[in-house]
């Protein structure tokens, strides 16, 4: 039986013929127990996921290659990620610690560090995502945050609320 370089053992090499028919029956388990009878909220959840990854692949700010640091990445750019409560005021650590069950997350397309395939630096929209993990509505200070402008992409507790 052949061996890898930390001496345990792994399977016997399979014919592609072998291996293909494996495969396929694997698919065809996989698919057919999938149901697509969904019901509504299924269905609404299909949809959110769906934009969802849309909005990550049309926005580099949701892809980033290096993690958040919440402090400018170079001049000018301000700060890469601000944590806010639900006030409007930044995070502090001792309302990191007080159990809220809602927070703000701003994410400044401004302050990207990663590059596209010529080596300039990419530039994104900046996004205010607020999080409730409550049951209960919760009132997001939202203007303190982003002034006058900001608009909401998406509230995801019209459809599951």
């Amino acid at each position: 039986m052949p061996w890898d370089s930390q001496y345990r053992v792994t399977r016997a090499p399979r014919s592609p013929q072998t291996q293909a028919a494996l495969i396929s029956r694997w698919v065809a388990e996989a698919v057919s127990w999938y149901d697509r009878d969904l019901d509504q909220q299924r269905s609404d959840l299909l949809a959110f996921t769906t934009r969802a990854i849309g909005l990550r692949k049309a926005h580099p700010v949701f892809r980033r290659r290096s993690f958040l640091t919440g402090q400018q990445p170079r001049p000018g750019a301000g700060d890469d990620v601000v944590w806010f409560c639900t006030d409007g005021t930044p995070m502090t650590q001792d309302k990191w610690n007080s159990g809220s069950l809602a927070l703000a997350v701003w994410l400044n397309g401004a302050a990207l560090t990663d590059t596209d395939a010529h080596g300039t630096v990419l530039t994104d929209d900046t996004f205010l995502i607020l999080f409730n993990a409550s049951w209960n509505p919760q009132v997001f200070a939202k203007n303190r945050v982003t002034g006058e402008r900001g608009c909401v992409t998406r509230d995801v507790y019209d459809n599951w609320g």
